[in-house]
């Protein structure tokens, strides 16, 4: 299934979640846009490492920093990598499009 999303788009992604929470931070793109729709926002799961301290604030800049970027509303889900998922989570997991580096 082709993502909803350009080139530039996901190269925006990963360069503002890289400089985020770093290298091994792992994207599910979800939503409409793992459906094809380009239509409305970019709905976004991250999962970061144990070790990232905070996340908050982390993700508030970043989601900014995309919404700019991307010139539409980003959702940005953010988890530690072992951290308790809900039945959301595991849904946009599922459900969603790995996105590739």
């Amino acid at each position: 299934m082709a993502l909803a999303l350009t080139e530039d788009q996901k190269e925006a992604i990963w360069f503002v979640l890289r400089r985020t929470f770093g290298p091994e931070v792992r994207i599910w793109v979800f939503g409409s846009r793992a459906l094809g729709d380009d239509r409305g926002d970019v709905d976004l799961y991250v999962e970061v490492p144990d070790s990232t301290e905070a996340i908050v604030v982390p993700r508030n800049r970043a989601r900014e920093q995309l919404e700019v970027l991307l010139q539409r509303k980003v959702d940005l889900v953010v988890r530690r990598a072992s951290g308790e998922k809900s039945a959301f989570d595991r849904k946009a997991k599922r459900l969603g499009v790995p996105l590739a580096a």
